[in-house]
């Protein structure tokens, strides 16, 4: 996983997914967020998105698109904060970089 940060439209991903899952099937993906808003300067940054950060969405932003393509219950099962990629990539900006494992079920 960790690809779908990498996507320009991540609805069209999550639109995606849940077409072709069934109904009751469930939907594990790992990838990378941030906690607070990245600057203009590192979204814009094709290095940054080639290091899985330019392009990731803060938790909530992230969470909110997947109940938007039609999943209920998404749920962070897991995160692990990125310090280093934190400190480096977002310049001293607030922003925290984060790996989440989530999971989210399609409707029966």
């Amino acid at each position: 996983n960790c690809v779908i940060n990498l996507s320009p439209d991540k609805d069209a991903v999550f639109s995606e997914a849940f077409r072709v899952l069934k109904p009751g099937g469930r939907l594990c993906v790992s990838d990378m967020v941030t906690h607070g808003e990245l600057p203009e300067s590192v979204k814009k940054d094709l290095t940054q998105w080639a290091c899985c950060i330019g392009g990731a969405l803060d938790e909530k932003v992230y969470l909110q698109k997947i109940r938007d393509a039609g999943f209920n219950k998404p749920k962070v099962v897991e995160t692990k904060i990125d310090t280093a990629k934190g400190e480096k990539s977002c310049c001293g900006n607030t922003a925290t970089i984060a790996s989440i494992a989530v999971t989210a079920f399609k409707p029966k």
